[in-house]
């Protein structure tokens, strides 16, 4: 292909990019979600430096402290601690390492394989596309719930086997869409005018479909990571997830469950960091959807 039409592709991309940004400063619900997301990264990463506490030391003298707010309350332990004397804020900080782990390990492992063989059996069909479709509407068939929750009871707790579940059964979502927006490009005009060009097939997928499938993937990926981060919550309450040891929001709500009427704070702090998280990955995919997939775009009058 020649480099004007190379150089046009590139600033497609570079387009959107440039409108999505745009956008998200017009959007008080993308810039939200933004900032919840990137203080989600921050205690994750940041977790040694801004954690008050060693999320693992027990106090059995300051068990079950309240949160500051309460009656006999202070800002030692400002969300209060559990049963063991552990501080509840020090935990959900640590706890945000886990979250970001699985959602961003997860959503990642999804993507690059869906990317790949929705590509191949959007853009060549045949057998291989057949074979792919009828695998993937096999396990879209089972519960999702369900499949999470066995495989984790065979394989083990571990954080790297929840990661590994999460992305090896969440890559048919990712296929699918993959596929589908394949399908509606590949016989687009411009694909049309590359290959009468004689512009090779592996470039035809990386340099024209694949900048296109940006915004519905960036999309799906942002609500995918939103809802691994409450898949991966159910399986720690469960005990599926990582050892009941580890620091994670699941773990905390799963140990404070027996005494919620008289010690709710341990069970709702970390509750309300599931919230949080999972509404402003929501509302960051609104502004993926939004800002990047043209077909959503107003059109000014």
């Amino acid at each position: 292909m020649s480099a004007p039409a190379i150089d046009a592709d590139r600033g497609e991309v570079s387009g959107r990019v440039s409108r999505g940004w745009r956008a998200l400063l017009r959007s008080p619900g993308g810039a939200a979600g933004a900032l919840v997301f990137v203080a989600l990264t921050s205690m994750a990463v940041l977790a040694p430096l801004v954690a008050p506490h060693d999320p693992l030391q027990q106090n059995l003298r300051a068990a079950n402290s309240p949160p500051f707010w309460s009656d006999g309350g202070s800002w030692t332990y400002a969300l209060g601690t559990d049963s063991l004397g552990r501080d509840v804020l020090s935990r959900i900080i640590y706890g945000a390492r886990v979250s970001l782990a699985v959602a961003i390990g997860g959503v990642a492992i999804a993507l690059t394989l869906g990317l790949v063989f929705g590509l191949i059996a959007g853009y060549f069909g045949g057998r291989f596309d057949r074979f792919i479709v009828s695998a993937n509407d096999l396990v879209l068939s089972v519960p999702y719930t369900l499949l999470v929750i066995v495989i984790a009871a065979v394989v083990g707790n571990s954080l790297f086997n929840v990661i590994l579940i999460f992305g090896i059964t969440d890559v048919p979502v990712f296929l699918r869409v993959t596929r589908g927006e394949v399908l509606k490009l590949r016989d687009s005009t411009f694909i049309e005018a590359a290959r009468a060009v004689g512009v090779p097939r592996r470039r035809i997928l990386w340099a024209h479909l694949v900048p296109n499938l940006v915004g519905p993937l960036g999309t799906l990926a942002t609500f995918e990571m939103s809802s691994m981060i409450l898949y991966e919550a159910g399986l720690s309450f469960l005990g599926l997830s990582v050892p009941p040891s580890t620091p994670s929001w699941g773990n905390m709500i799963s140990a404070g469950r027996d005494s919620l009427e008289v010690y709710p704070w341990i069970s709702i702090a970390p509750g309300v960091a599931i919230i949080v998280a999972g509404l402003g990955l929501n509302l960051l995919g609104d502004w993926f959807r939004d800002a990047l997939d043209p077909r959503t775009r107003r059109v000014p009058r």
